[in-house]
């Protein structure tokens, strides 16, 4: 029997097919729906020969090694095959390796072991599963470009979906490409929505998807910047937002996203102490360059961020931060409704800017 290299999982769209001939196999890395498919993976191929299988599965926390092999070892009347997997298992392999290494020598014609672990330490037991014609499998966090195509291929295999490369990037940069559960669950109901062999639109995904915090908070502090803009603009409009858009957004997100008000309301708050940093940066003699890595700008909102700061007065600006930490203040001490004080405290700043 030829040994089986160590396949990577997280990395690929299309990860390299399991062998079906391995009597052991670990599944290692952070990412839990590449383990889950990983060994639906295995399961799926011992039962073409073996019929159906229902894993047995032990913490591997609590287990004792006796209970495992006894699993291993001992013949079903309901299946003629088994697969044993342990979970959370690097404190398991960790105590009893020279065990699993004599295991891995001479293991169970009638049944697999996998072992499930976040984490991994290379030794001598990954030459003696290879051997025997397993696998180590890494299951790590895709990076975006991966995760966008294994989306576009799930979408087909899985769903009956089509996915546009432009859809899939969509996704992923709403969701971020570090929780493919997350990603896939999207992916299954935007498939239904969509319906059978029809594409999904990024105008859908517009529409269903929620974003990410970090980007949820972009679109608020955003159409703040874009607020002072107008109200210190002589061409009122022709920059957009204004104070009506920004509290649209607002609503949109407790009403529509599920956002805690708390966390938009500090959506807010933030991007007002970073304007209060800046303007007295500013007034230090530091220039935007200077300015814009210590407050995380970057791209086209720095610029945004810099021209909606020359267009109000620097200590109109401090005032604004000492009062959006009032408004908060108010709400925790019960003293109106959360929303309303915030939606108060940007009428408030508009009416301010526009002097």
């Amino acid at each position: 029997m030829p040994p089986a290299r160590s396949t990577r999982s997280a990395s690929a769209a299309g990860p390299t097919a399991l062998s079906p001939q391995g009597r052991v196999y670990a599944l290692v890395g952070p990412e839990p729906m590449l383990q889950r498919l990983r060994l639906e993976e295995i399961r799926e191929n011992f039962a073409k020969v073996h019929g159906p299988i229902e894993p047995v599965t032990f913490d591997g926390k609590t287990v004792g090694l006796a209970d495992v092999f006894d699993e291993l070892r001992t013949l079903s009347l309901l299946s003629p095959f088994k697969i044993v997997v342990v979970d959370a298992a690097a404190d398991f392999v960790k105590t009893h390796r020279q065990a699993l290494e004599r295991y891995a020598q001479a293991p169970s014609d009638s049944a697999v072991l996998v072992l499930r672990s976040e984490t991994w330490n290379r030794g001598n037991l990954d030459k003696l599963i290879e051997k025997q014609g397993g696998a180590i499998v890494r299951c790590d966090p895709m990076k975006r470009a991966e995760a966008a195509a294994w989306l576009t291929k799930r979408a087909v295999d899985v769903y009956q979906a089509k996915l546009p490369s432009a859809s899939a990037g969509e996704l992923v940069n709403r969701l971020g490409s570090g929780d493919l559960g997350r990603l896939d669950s999207e992916l299954a109901k935007l498939s239904a929505l969509a319906g059978p062999s029809q594409p999904i639109s990024v105008d859908l995904i517009d529409q269903i998807v929620g974003r990410s915090s970090d980007e949820e908070a972009w679109a608020v502090q955003d159409a703040f910047l874009n607020m002072l803009i107008q109200a210190g603009s002589t061409g009122r409009g022709a920059c957009g937002g204004g104070v009506g858009a920004l509290l649209v957004k607002l609503r949109e997100l407790v009403e529509l996203s599920g956002q805690p008000e708390t966390l938009v309301h500090y959506f807010v708050a933030d991007v007002v102490r970073k304007l209060s940093l800046a303007a007295v940066m500013m007034a230090q003699g530091l220039r935007p360059p200077a300015i814009a890595p210590q407050l995380k700008l970057w791209g086209p909102r720095q610029a945004l961020f810099f021209n909606a700061l020359g267009r109000v007065k620097t200590d109109d600006v401090l005032t604004w931060f000492t009062a959006v930490l009032e408004a908060d203040r108010r709400t925790k001490q019960g003293r109106g409704e959360a929303m309303l004080n915030l939606e108060c405290y940007c009428v408030q700043v508009a009416d301010e800017a526009r002097g």
